[in-house]
């Protein structure tokens, strides 16, 4: 059952073929609403005027919004062309010692617990066996009346004593390295004397 003021029971009374829908919106479009509407809501039932402005006031908010996006968006293209014309820099390639890099180096050895065999897996990844033999640590004559034999590689022993003293730690002096790869050489030498009897 529907409930009308004392100005909606008139108009309803004058209409009895329409449905309550119609009776309740013609109604209400001529009458005043008398109810208490709460604050958070009275935008709805204040006038015209009213709600226009505070449209405007929405729409001008929005369009800063959007001018302040816009200016971002530049913001963030111009960032974006300035990084593409730094020239760029050519990839480094790694360090590479007879083909192999410090870290395939370094992996080789990874687990050697002893100074000597260590320092032999580095030369045999360095160098061939007929290398070793064949080439001294410093390039200078020994002893012997024999001529000086050629220097081997000095970035190659260079890498080998650093990563000694990496893994063995920095009290391993040069002497002892070196010490150690005149060892290996020296045992080539037995192995190919023995070889050839």
């Amino acid at each position: 059952m529907v409930f009308f003021s004392s100005c909606e029971e008139s108009k309803a009374t004058n209409s009895p073929e329409t449905d309550e829908f119609e009776v309740v919106r013609k109604a209400f479009g001529s009458c005043e609403i008398e109810s208490s509407v709460p604050p958070s809501v009275s935008w709805l039932t204040s006038s015209r005027e009213e709600k226009m402005e505070h449209l405007e006031r929405m729409v001008l908010g929005l369009q800063r919004e959007v001018l302040s996006l816009k200016q971002k968006v530049q913001l963030l293209e111009a960032a974006s062309l300035k990084e593409q014309e730094l020239p760029r820099q050519p990839c480094e390639a790694p360090e590479l010692f007879n083909g192999h890099t410090r870290e395939q180096l370094k992996e080789a050895i990874r687990f050697d617990q002893k100074i000597s065999t260590a320092c032999k897996t580095l030369l045999y990844k360095l160098f061939t066996s007929d290398y070793i033999q064949s080439h001294s640590i410093t390039g200078r004559r020994g002893n012997t009346f024999r001529e000086a034999k050629p220097m081997m590689d000095e970035r190659c022993v260079k890498i080998i004593r650093v990563l000694l003293k990496q893994k063995f730690g920095e009290h391993l002096s040069d002497t002892v390295i070196t010490e150690k790869i005149q060892n290996v050489q020296k045992a080539l030498r037995q192995k190919f004397k023995t070889e050839c009897l």
